[in-house]
């Protein structure tokens, strides 16, 4: 089995836990898109306040500053709410009615 730069966990956990790299992966993919979002985020309110320069001159420290402070403001509340989806899928997962996003009809 690949481990993708996940951590390794022994046989019992994952026998246990069959679909745990599929949790953490989600995990890591939230962690990923909040460094993301602080990038672009960052990135767009710099080029955004450098257009309100030209109405309301202020210095470009002063902008890198706001810009910065506002993203890492920002990026934990997205984070949380990523790793709210994948904690709120680990249960389907766990018991196996969720395989890899796929949804498994249960035959009566």
């Amino acid at each position: 089995m690949a481990n993708h730069g996940l951590p390794k966990h022994g046989d019992k956990i994952v026998m246990r836990h069959l679909n745990i790299h599929e949790f953490e992966a989600c995990k890591q993919y939230a962690n990923v898109k909040g460094i993301g979002s602080f990038v672009v985020g960052t990135v767009a309110l710099i080029f955004t306040q450098g257009v309100l320069q030209k109405w309301i001159p202020y210095s470009n420290k002063l902008n890198i500053l706001l810009s910065t402070a506002f993203s890492a403001a920002l990026t934990p509340y997205i984070v949380r709410w990523e790793a709210r989806k994948c904690s709120d899928m680990w249960p389907c997962l766990a018991t196996g009615s969720i395989t890899s996003g796929k949804i498994v009809d249960e035959e009566p």
